[in-house]
């Protein structure tokens, strides 16, 4: 892949990703998506309001000030219970009228996801290796484009591999270790395994 070719790729990748998130803000500005994560975490705040006023005012048991002030800044924890029933409900009860935003936000979000994954800038090299899947059977999976660079990284983050592009169009790598620095460059496809960063006894 030539030098244009990729920059215009990179460039195709950021324009989609700036308009499916411009998307996804247009529909989180029409207010709070009623998703099964956002009525999990309202039902958490609500149980978590009851359970601080049973202790105060059932068990008569005294209430830390950080924690109270966790849940209500202004220490009016019955109107902030309230306030948390009220939009765990309004949230469960908005599920099926706003299915269709439900619905919008998830598969904006899927595809911004889709993005990221398959935003790397090579594909193969010029004997048509896979390179995402090469890496892959050597334990690197693609992180970040960065530039005119892809980033892969172990899944324990001890080792890094950046693939880019030398002046006479050929794909070159090079081997970082767990914090980014270089340890081997100039490698081709063929020449990356599977190596460990030691640590220093």
């Amino acid at each position: 892949m030539e030098r244009k070719d990729v920059l215009s790729s990179r460039k195709e990748h950021e324009e989609e990703a700036c308009r499916l998130t411009a998307e996804l803000e247009a529909l989180k500005a029409a207010g709070e998506i009623p998703t099964a994560a956002a009525i999990a975490a309202a039902r958490t705040r609500r149980d978590n309001g009851w359970r601080l006023i049973r202790r105060r005012h059932v068990d008569d048991v005294p209430i830390d000030a950080s924690e109270l002030e966790g849940f209500s800044p202004d220490r009016d924890i019955v109107t902030a219970y309230e306030a948390a029933v009220q939009t765990a409900d309004d949230l469960v009860d908005g599920k099926e009228r706003e299915a269709v935003r439900v619905q919008q936000y998830a598969s904006l979000t899927a595809q911004l996801s889709r993005k990221g994954d398959h935003a790397m800038l090579y594909q193969t090299d010029k004997s048509g290796t896979d390179i995402a899947k090469h890496l892959a059977d050597r334990g690197f999976k693609f992180d970040v484009t960065d530039g005119a660079e892809d980033r892969y990284r172990t899944a324990d983050g001890d080792t890094g591999v950046v693939v880019e592009e030398d002046d006479a169009g050929d794909l070159r790598c090079t081997l970082l270790d767990r914090d980014g620095n270089p340890v081997d460059r100039g490698l081709q496809l063929e020449d990356i395994r599977l190596r460990r960063h030691q640590p220093q006894s």
